[in-house]
This record gives C-alpha cells, structure tokens and sequence, in this order.
C-alpha cells in the first residue's frame, strides 16, 4: 500500500494507528467494520450519492 500511495511504511502505519484509534477499532477487521457502519449511516441520512467512500480510505 505505503508505495502505490509513494509513502513510508512508518507512514502509512501512523495513518493505521491515528485512524483505528479514531475508530477505537482494535484491529484492523474492527477499522472495516466501524467504516462500513458509517457508510452506510451516511447513505442512510442521503450523506453520499452511490454508496462508495471519497478519499484516501474510501
């Protein structure tokens, strides 16, 4: 991932952790699981056209 993204290991494994701690995910399975329920709460509320995620964890 970190080089078609042309990032640092050591980056993209921050990224991880900022990002699973913002989830308050445990592991990574629980990080795809809290997206998934927030994708769909947003296409829920009308938060997003066709269902897919926008940016670089979409």
């Amino acid at each position: 991932m970190a080089s078609a993204l042309s990032l640092s290991e050591r980056t993209v494994k921050g990224y991880m952790t900022l990002l699973m701690q913002k989830l308050r995910a445990r592991n990574r399975l629980e990080a795809v699981i809290a997206v998934q329920g927030l994708s769909q709460a947003a296409t829920l509320r009308g938060d997003i056209e066709n269902d897919t995620l926008s940016g670089p964890f979409g």
